[in-house]
């Protein structure tokens, strides 16, 4: 989508406004940036505030678009305030901010062959396992997203070393970094794109807590093949981590904003989001209600119907339909055969990958597709275990990032994997968005005291008492049964 290009785009650096200026050839300029200089600071807010009292002039434009902070056509004190608050939360970036990714660099090619079937595989391989895990949401539909969950813990190998990185590249089926590195970077790079009302967006990013210090090449290959930004922040601080939450709050559109909980124990946290939206090519055209059968049951529902041009692919497992959207992306809906069911599908990695690789041939298809919503929650430490990953739970070896010899430690584990997703199917388009966020903690070593065997198999006698040992109650058990 091409704007006028006489218009001028006010934002962020590195942000979605910037990259679309760049893209479609608008002038850009920094919101608070009042001066032109290229950054916001005091000076900024000492031409703000001699407007508001008449010793100033804006006769620039494009100082009057950086002087509107809210964007309303005005400029008054509450866009002094945004301004005040900006510099001081550019301030603290600008100090914490470990390394960041170049969106604008983005340029959207086809992966090669090799690094398209590398993560279809992952699909096809664990689609099942993580279907079927327990949704915390507890709903009989299912949603995630592979790519978020393979993007989290590609950037987790990328930090880690030993048996650690051993075992996620064979749960991510690669030979080794090099590789990841460019299934990563081709996956971003084919498939990133932002329309503001259309896009498929994805965000990494990587939060240490500010006691550790990082290896920079780390963080560099973080932020060149993954496209992650890398924050320092107190992970024991109840605001830190809530600038985490929205962090995840404003990379998915605002679907998620998880309570992020402080800790002590807490060393870093690395997050994927990935979000969708787009219209369909030919929408549907009408909606009815009809009935839908879950075997004995009969569910009420609406459907869309529609007739335009789509791909059919039949085979004796399922019948595939898939239907475009404007942009290049596809829907494919998937209907199995009478004489199977969606789970033998999932659990078949083979046809799974037939599902995945099937391109179909061009039909003018009639369809009715029930307009659906769903949502999913998943603990994914179960579920990676269960697939071989093992070590990352008691030793991560995240020594790439954080050198033991500066940091005093390496004592680490991973503590969570949690993935959330959400999707809204309806007549004019879909729109999704999923995150990933796997945290690592320090182990506390186990006090070394001797070890004695206490085994009450005989009568016994007990008390309660206070802290300084002044009993409360005092009994005797001779028969543990009795009530």
């Amino acid at each position: 989508m091409k704007i006028n290009p006489d218009i001028t785009v006010v934002g962020n650096v590195n942000t979605y406004a910037e990259f679309f200026a760049q893209k479609n050839g608008n002038e850009f300029v920094l919101s608070g940036d009042i001066n032109n200089d290229g950054k916001t600071g005091a000076s900024d807010l000492v031409s703000q505030i001699k407007y508001l009292i008449g010793q100033k002039n804006f006769e620039n434009g494009i100082s009057r678009l950086a002087a509107d902070l809210n964007g309303d056509g005005n400029i008054n004190i509450i866009d002094l305030m945004h301004l005040k608050n900006k510099i001081l939360e550019d301030d603290t970036v600008s100090i914490q901010s470990l390394a960041e990714p170049y969106l604008p660099g983005i340029v959207r090619s086809a992966p090669e062959p090799e690094v398209q079937a590398g993560f279809l595989n992952f699909a096809a391989e664990y689609s099942d396992d993580i279907l079927s895990a327990e949704d915390q949401k507890g709903g009989s539909n299912r949603i995630y997203s592979p790519l978020s969950i393979y993007m989290a813990f590609s950037v987790l190998a990328e930090c880690c070393d030993g048996q650690s990185l051993d075992e996620l590249l064979g749960f991510l089926d690669v030979s080794d970094k090099d590789e990841l590195r460019k299934i990563n970077h081709d996956l971003f790079t084919s498939l990133y794109f932002d329309e503001f009302k259309r896009y498929c967006r994805m965000a990494n990013s990587i939060w240490v807590d500010n006691e550790y210090t990082c290896e920079e090449d780390v963080l560099k290959n973080l932020a060149d093949y993954y496209y992650t930004a890398s924050f320092s922040r107190d992970l024991n601080s109840g605001t830190d981590c809530s600038e985490i939450s929205e962090w995840i709050y404003q990379n998915t559109s605002g679907k998620f904003r998880p309570l992020i909980t402080p800790s002590p124990d807490n060393v870093l946290k690395i997050i994927n989001t990935v979000t969708f939206k787009e219209n369909w090519d030919k929408i549907f055209d009408t909606t009815a209600e009809g009935t839908f059968y879950n075997g004995n049951d009969e569910i009420n529902c609406t459907f869309m119907k529609g007739f335009s041009e789509g791909r059919i692919t039949e085979t004796e497992d399922f019948i595939k339909y898939s239907k475009d959207f404007r942009d290049g992306y596809v829907m494919n809906f998937i209907l199995p055969a009478e004489n199977t069911d969606v789970r033998s599908l999932l659990s078949n990695s083979e046809t799974m990958n037939s599902i995945f690789s099937s391109t179909g041939e061009i039909h003018m298809v009639t369809a009715s597709v029930p307009k659906f919503s769903s949502s999913s929650k998943f603990d994914l430490i179960p579920v990676a275990k269960t697939l071989g990953v093992e070590r990352i739970f008691h030793n991560a070896d995240i020594t790439p990032l954080l050198n033991p010899d500066k940091n005093g430690r390496s004592d680490t584990y991973v503590n969570e994997i949690t993935h959330e997703a959400v999707i809204d199917v309806a007549e004019t388009g879909c729109e999704a968005a999923a995150y990933t966020m796997i945290s690592t903690a320090v182990e506390a070593p186990a006090p070394d005291y001797p070890v004695y065997t206490f085994n009450a198999n005989r009568p016994f006698l007990y008390y309660i008492s206070d802290t300084n040992g002044t009993p409360l109650f005092i009994g005797t058990v001779n028969n543990p049964t009795e009530k």
